[in-house]
């Protein structure tokens, strides 16, 4: 019995070919795709899974699998002990960017040692999905060690242009955060300009890593290039901000609404200790002035911790923010 869930079944055409490792690691050093006897595997993944040659353990897929040919390839395991999932594309109809019952999906396989790859035509290489404090990320495997290891600095900003001061101030921040904690940092941002493109540049340019959490959104079209990321559909805008809790520290900039909430929520995960109690820093004290205000009425009124106010650091300068790191990390 086929079954049809909202316009989607697992009998949908999405070309599929098993292969054994061996071939996997072969077809990985190529530059250009090869084809079987006139014709790259089968028209759909059940197909392909059910035509397993003896000893393929790689599934290669085109679209990454829904719900249901996730639960047809489940079923299956069994007889077909699947290792790899590899993929070109997140979805049959928002292209670049996954759903959050596809998130789930990743994490499934996760759970049961399955590695999925994203063969992402967009940047022209593959991808490995790799976790770090329970979120996945898609990087090129040669870096997984570094971005698990790596300090991660998640910047929030609005996504609208610069003024020379606030582009100085931020490149500032940057160079100090870079000297201060050593090769093995990042930057994290949601993908876009303004800020977050300042951000990656800067940190691009000192040699560490850049990551992105890109949503779907016609306003903010994603700025590729970077070394970890992921994709959201516009309908998972606070499902994403949870992979934001990979990061180590936070660091506001100057932005709208937007980052606003951002703020908000973080400052939550700060009060409930989904973060741990670590140095917050907003990066321009005339600009988040009233917001300091707003926090330091809340504790007044004992509608916030007073300890929250110890962790919060509003400055124009980014020595200060070196100094304040060192004395709540207590580091000479």
């Amino acid at each position: 019995t086929r079954i049809t869930v909202e316009g989607q079944s697992s009998t949908m055409a999405n070309p599929s070919i098993l292969v054994d490792a061996a071939t996997f690691a072969a077809l990985r050093e190529k530059t250009t795709p090869r084809r079987r006897g006139g014709v790259c595997g089968h028209p759909t993944m059940i197909q392909a899974l059910d035509a397993a040659p003896a000893g393929a353990d790689t599934l290669l897929v085109d679209y990454f699998p829904n719900l249901l040919e996730h639960v047809e390839l489940l079923t299956r395991l069994a007889k077909t002990p699947i290792k790899r999932l590899v993929f070109r594309r997140p979805s049959r109809t928002h292209g670049f960017f996954l759903s959050s019952n596809a998130h789930a999906r990743l994490d499934t396989f996760e759970a049961l040692g399955i590695k999925v790859y994203w063969f992402n035509a967009e940047l022209g290489d593959l991808y490995l999905h790799a976790y770090r404090k329970s979120h996945g990320f898609f990087v090129r495997e040669e870096l997984v060690k570094r971005f698990q290891e790596s300090t991660i600095l998640a910047f929030y900003g609005s996504a609208i242009s610069l003024d020379a001061s606030q582009t100085r101030r931020i490149a500032g921040l940057i160079d100090r955060l870079a000297g201060f904690m050593g090769p093995n940092v990042g930057v994290l941002t949601g993908g876009g300009g303004g800020v977050m493109r300042l951000a990656t540049d800067q940190a691009r340019e000192k040699g560490a890593l850049t990551g992105a959490c890109f949503l779907e959104l016609e306003a903010q079209p994603p700025e590729l290039g970077v070394d970890f990321f992921n994709t959201f559909q516009e309908t998972s805008r606070h499902f994403r901000q949870k992979w934001f809790e990979v990061a180590d520290f936070c660091i506001f900039n100057t932005g709208g609404v937007g980052t606003l909430e951002e703020v908000g929520i973080e400052l939550c995960n700060l009060k409930l200790g989904i973060r741990p109690r670590v140095p917050y820093v907003f990066l321009d004290r005339t600009y988040f002035s009233p917001l300091r205000d707003q926090i330091t009425l809340m504790v007044n009124e004992k509608r916030a911790p007073a300890w929250m106010l110890d962790y919060l650091l509003f400055t124009d300068d980014p020595d200060e923010v070196l100094r304040f790191y060192r004395q709540k990390l207590q580091v000479l």
